[in-house]
């Protein structure tokens, strides 16, 4: 990887950018979403949305069953974080060699063989202080 494409990853992960690897040839997988984080970067990406760089502490769960959790850094529009209900479930995409690398995918709905109620209820859903 040249230097100019470490710079930019490093500029993209700091502003909460998805990875574009993990969106292109991700394995898809349910999310759980136990803990959201926000941190102070914001980035305005259209006039009156503002996305907010969030730490969220996810259990992932992939098509073969096997779960782990892990945590995401990713911008998550602040709308989404007045009511994060809303985000208990989610789609997301896992990187097929490394696990670690998941991007959350806000736009497409689960699956319908992904069960309706997350296992560890709602308790996780409020902004960590």
């Amino acid at each position: 990887m040249g230097l100019f494409n470490r710079i930019g990853k490093a500029l993209n992960e700091i502003v909460g950018g998805v990875d574009s690897e993990v969106v292109r040839i991700g394995r898809p997988a349910r999310a759980e979403l136990l803990r959201i984080t926000p941190q102070t970067t914001a980035v305005r990406v259209a006039p009156g949305v503002v996305e907010r760089v969030c730490e969220l502490l996810v259990e992932i769960t992939l098509e073969d069953g096997a779960s782990y959790r892990t945590l995401v850094r990713q911008r998550i529009p602040e709308l989404y974080l007045e009511h994060p209900d809303g985000l208990a479930l989610l789609s997301a995409k896992v990187h097929p060699h490394d696990p670690r690398r998941v991007v959350l995918d806000l736009d497409t709905p689960l699956p319908l063989s992904a069960p309706l109620l997350p296992r560890h209820g709602r308790s996780g859903l409020a902004p960590a202080a």
